[in-house]
């Protein structure tokens, strides 16, 4: 009987994502606002219904993370601290269980549902803030939702969950700042925010700021003044993080710990600490006075065009190398999970191949247009070269801590989305039909790459 609705499950919403998509794609009918809202929210909402009631038996909470954050927040109201990424996450779950009663797993699991339910359509108006029009907008939600490295973290109730939508304000709020001179304070306030929810997510968060940043003052359209804010923000968070704050005192002693049993830990002792740090800095000054004096960002953006036909071969290539490495690191798992075939894995991933090639080509058009100075183009760029930083470290790594590439995929896909979006605006109408053609069949397969059915998929 299960398996009958989950087939009739994935037929009525392949139908509505048809629907969508060839409207969008093929006939470009433009959508009334209230229209599109109750549209997004009626697909975001099946996908997330999809997981939590028809893979697991018709019950609410999915065998995953999330049953572990329940335990640990479970743990919190019985006077145990716990070692979880984000504090504010649990603070919010156990005030909504002491005001209501109700059990901690439902609360988890119907946030879970209302946020994911909401995610695509507030990034849809992000993007539009950024200066997008509808239907570049549009066009980003649907690549978004096709590949599992958004879909998962949509779908779990974990930190991360509203931590994507965080990084993605906050980035919108500093760009304003840069632009406009708008929203300091409100961004000030978002980023300690995010912080206390999710400690990955700020880090995430303060390395795309840097480096937006960087990238404008080198280009000369920023200056000291414009970093001084997200300076602050950092420094004073991670001196509370090392302190340590107590909300972060058990997570301080998970990543002592997580160090300790890793090659790199030499790093824990103070003056170690603080030879590299001063080292760190002096290279990035360095590096920030030749770079601005040589004018290095007119110079890359000469070259992109100049070599493009090489340098895209590059990246190719460089990301291929990198995901590789990252699947040699958890090759166990990855057997596990896809049960031992190489077929299976590339079908599943199959949406997220398709979205890679699609972001290739957007970014091989901003080269080609030496529209470099782009804000999604320096923090695709930018999470890229995080990428590499963190991929190095992952070696150095214990085995249950090394998969940094993969959660750095997660924030790079709701950047990588409207750079996609945009490319596609002058495609031919013969290509629009192939996307909407294709578009749901890579949304269904994604989101049974991410299910954890059994049926299909293994797990330890």
């Amino acid at each position: 009987m299960i398996d009958v609705l989950k087939a009739l499950y994935l037929v009525s919403l392949l139908g509505l994502l048809y629907y969508l998509t060839i409207r969008v794609f093929v006939k470009k009918e433009p959508f009334r606002k209230v229209e599109w809202a109750m549209t997004m929210i009626a697909i975001s909402v099946s996908l997330v219904l999809y997981v939590r009631f028809m893979i697991h038996d018709l019950i609410l909470l999915a065998p995953s993370d999330e049953a572990s954050y329940v335990s640990l927040i479970e743990g919190f109201s019985n006077g145990v601290d716990p070692t979880i990424s984000g504090p504010g996450f649990v603070y919010l779950i156990y005030l909504i269980h002491s005001i209501s009663g109700w059990p901690v797993g439902n609360i988890v699991a119907v946030q879970g549902l209302l946020i994911g339910s909401a995610l695509p359509m507030a990034m849809y108006l992000l993007y539009r803030s950024f200066g997008g029009s509808r239907e570049e907008a549009a066009y980003s939600c649907l690549l978004l939702i096709s590949t599992s490295y958004f879909l998962w973290p949509m779908i779990e109730s974990r930190p991360q969950q509203l931590g994507l939508l965080l990084v993605l304000v906050c980035v919108y709020l500093y760009h304003a700042y840069l632009t406009k001179g708008r929203f300091k304070v409100l961004f000030v306030v978002l980023c300690y925010l995010t912080f206390i929810f999710h400690i990955l997510s700020f880090l995430v968060l303060m390395g795309i700021i840097m480096m937006v940043w960087w990238f404008k003052y080198l280009d000369e359209r920023a200056d000291l003044k414009d970093v001084k804010w997200p300076v602050f923000v950092l420094l004073s968070s991670m001196t509370l993080f090392i302190v340590p704050f107590p909300p972060y005192l058990k997570m301080h002693e998970g990543v002592s710990w997580m160090i300790s049993r890793s090659e790199l830990d030499f790093i824990l002792r103070p003056y170690v600490f603080v030879i590299f740090l001063i080292l760190f800095i002096t290279i990035i000054v360095g590096l920030t006075l030749y770079f601005k004096k040589i004018r290095m960002i007119e110079k890359v953006r000469e070259l992109g065009k100049k070599h493009i036909r090489k340098i895209v071969p590059m990246i190719i290539g460089a990301s291929i190398v990198a995901l590789t490495v990252q699947f040699i690191l958890n090759k166990d798992i990855y057997i596990s999970k896809y049960k031992g075939s190489i077929v299976l894995f590339f079908l599943l991933q199959a949406g997220n191949i398709v979205f890679g090639g699609l972001f290739i080509r957007a970014y091989y058009r901003s080269m080609k247009d030496g529209q470099i100075d782009e804000p999604f183009f320096i923090i695709t760029s930018s999470l890229m070269l995080i990428g590499v930083a963190s991929l190095l470290l992952s070696i150095f790594l214990p085995h249950t801590f090394n998969n940094w590439v993969i959660r750095l995929i997660n924030y790079w896909t709701i950047f990588a989305a409207p750079m996609i979006g945009r490319s596609l605006m002058d495609i031919q109408p013969r290509h629009r039909f192939l996307i909407a053609l294709t578009l749901p069949i890579m949304i269904g397969i994604g989101l049974l790459n991410i299910s954890r059915d059994q049926d299909l998929l293994g797990y330890p």
